[in-house]
């Protein structure tokens, strides 16, 4: 077998794993973000966001973040990071090799 393809697995092995403690981070940035949110959504006051998609035809995108919406980004957003925490612990050089 070429030493090449002998290679390439455990140079895929590090980057998958790269890959995914940059998408756990990502995720923590959100929890973060979200959990700035917090204090002023529970207050009563959501937050509410307009962006103009397409101004010629007066097309624009809300939304908006109350109580309930940030429970369940939280929950979602927490447990996401926790999979891909895993999965970079899964995908690391050292267990792959033993």
């Amino acid at each position: 077998m070429p030493r090449a393809r002998r290679l390439r697995p455990q140079a895929s092995r590090g980057i998958r794993a790269r890959c995914v403690r940059r998408r756990a981070a990502a995720r923590c940035a959100t929890l973060v973000r979200e959990r700035a949110a917090l204090p002023g959504v529970l207050a009563g006051t959501p937050v509410v966001e307009n962006v103009q998609w397409i101004p010629e035809l007066d097309i624009s995108l809300s939304f908006r973040l109350d109580a309930l919406a940030l429970i369940l980004a939280l929950v979602v957003t927490g447990v996401g990071a926790l999979v891909l925490a895993y999965c970079a612990w899964y995908f690391t050089d050292a267990w792959l090799d033993s």
